[in-house]
């Protein structure tokens, strides 16, 4: 298993050392975040208030499309920079969802506010993983600020997102 590990690794370096856009679409990425508010909401108690984490991902919508329309329209593939931001853009996305401070006491090595294992399953991925174990030791104080924490990251994805100044006259 190793081997076969190494090699779909060593793949990936090398299909990715050819292209010069890294194929991520954050358009994608909001759909995911709608399907996991969808489930998440059926779980949660009717008193809960998620129109925050909706707004946000509503936002990310926007920055997203906006950035994808940015690429589409100005961005220069043959400008090496101009490649290197937008680059460097995609891959702050996924950074920007991290909580350096760790997902709780128990989960602190487990940082991702958006995917990351429960503590009752250690080996399946779970979204929005602070919100929903909040939902299950029903605690509505603790859901609500769970519910703030991954508003604050989407909002930092959706910085990461924006137009760098003076992208276009690089």
């Amino acid at each position: 298993t190793h081997q076969a590990i190494a090699r779909v690794i060593g793949l990936a370096a090398f299909t990715l050392t050819d292209i010069d856009l890294l194929p991520f679409n954050p358009e994608r990425y909001h759909q995911a975040l709608v399907d996991l508010l969808t489930s998440t909401k059926s779980v949660a108690p009717q008193s809960i208030n998620f129109t925050s984490l909706q707004n946000a991902i509503d936002q990310f919508k926007n920055a997203a499309t906006q950035f994808n329309y940015r690429i589409q329209t100005t961005l220069d593939k043959l400008n090496p920079i101009q490649l290197r931001i937008v680059n460097d853009q995609l891959m702050q996305v996924e950074r920007a969802f991290q909580n350096p401070l760790g997902n709780s006491i128990e989960q602190s090595t487990l940082k991702h506010t958006i995917y990351a294992p429960s503590r009752t399953n250690r080996y399946n991925a779970r979204g929005f993983p602070t919100i929903t174990d909040a939902i299950e030791d029903r605690n509505i104080t603790n859901i609500q600020q769970q519910i703030s924490i991954v508003t604050y990251f989407i909002h930092s994805a959706i910085t990461v997102l924006q137009s760098p100044n003076k992208i276009q006259s690089i």
